[in-house]
């Protein structure tokens, strides 16, 4: 039989061993997104593999709000997200500088839209016109109220009140009378339609009426874990990369990804509007200018600031 000595010196080395093997396993690599139907690009990145070239084990965390994942993003939970608004990077910019990097953009215009305004299939609201004196229902937070305010005002229909609703209870404001219209996004505005009970009057609302494009948000990672780890920076922003310019040779397919993430069929999900992704390199500065310029002229944000130095690619990519 083992004496205690050497049972208590067998046991302390165990333990010095399984914690030297922890130490030394590679952690996971923890990515987010917020589960809209435009962040396809990044649920088909995740779902096809093609973050398998990292070489690290893929944890994917969905975040109901893009606050909470900003949030994860700077203290370190996550390394990259989909989607952060741009308005909230504009901000930490502006605050900290440095803090984020951007690996590419979503755009929203006519052809790939993010926003939707839709009424009740048997409604008389006919066109924005109608919505004089109505209620709408918008997505929480300030943002989506301010940029239809906005764009109500240009085509100068008054008296709109608005209520605020998540995304899974805006279908139910509208069923159930408590708003006259809403502004949507997918999937919840091509079920409306592919079930019969709602109509999109139109897309892109908000694009049609203020500026097109509207630069939406960036898919945004953390400068400071980067500079850290540069090569499984690069390595999993090049991957992401990939992935978005498959998703853009083959919509359809990466589309796929969806029904991972949302409780869709596959007839909706080959209705939904393909996405804009733009990688860093390819954008041209001056539309996340346009747009930042068009929220500080209207009290969305109160200063805009130059992101060229946060595209990956450019001078502060990491070495």
């Amino acid at each position: 039989t083992m004496t205690k000595p050497r049972f208590v010196v067998l046991s302390a080395v165990l333990v010095a061993v399984a914690g030297l093997y922890m130490l030394l396993q590679p952690r996971p690599l923890a990515v987010g997104l917020q589960p809209g139907s435009v962040n396809y690009p990044m649920m088909y990145a995740v779902e096809s593999g093609a973050l398998a070239s990292t070489g690290r084990e893929v944890r994917v965390q969905v975040f109901r709000s893009a606050n909470d994942a900003l949030d994860a993003l700077l203290s370190e939970a996550i390394f990259l997200d989909a989607v952060i608004p741009i308005q909230n990077i504009a901000a930490i910019q502006i605050s900290n500088p440095g803090v984020i990097g951007i690996a590419a953009l979503l755009l929203s215009d006519e052809t790939h839209p993010l926003d939707h305004l839709v009424t009740l299939a048997e409604s008389d609201i006919d066109s924005p016109a109608d919505l004089r004196d109505k209620t709408l229902v918008v997505f929480p937070g300030s943002y989506s109220e301010t940029v239809t305010s906005l764009a109500l005002d240009r085509l100068g229909v008054t008296g709109v009140r608005f209520i605020k609703r998540t995304p899974d209870d805006m279908p139910i404001a509208l069923r159930q009378g408590e708003a006259d219209a809403g502004i949507l996004y997918d999937p919840a505005a091509t079920l409306a339609e592919s079930q019969g009970w709602g109509r999109i009057l139109e897309s892109a609302f908000w694009e049609r009426h203020l500026q097109s494009p509207l630069v939406v948000g960036a898919y945004a990672y953390n400068r400071v874990m980067a500079e850290r780890e540069p090569a499984l920076a690069n390595a999993l922003i090049d991957a992401v990369q990939r992935a978005i310019r498959d998703a853009r040779a083959d919509p359809s397919a990466a589309k796929r990804a969806i029904a991972e993430y949302l409780d869709v069929t596959e007839a909706t999900i080959d209705r939904l509007p393909t996405a804009r992704v733009e990688l860093s390199q390819e954008v041209d500065p001056a539309v996340i200018a346009d747009t930042l310029g068009l929220y500080v002229r209207h009290g969305v944000i109160t200063e805009s600031t130059d992101l060229t130095p946060l595209l990956y690619g450019r001078p502060s990519r990491p070495q």
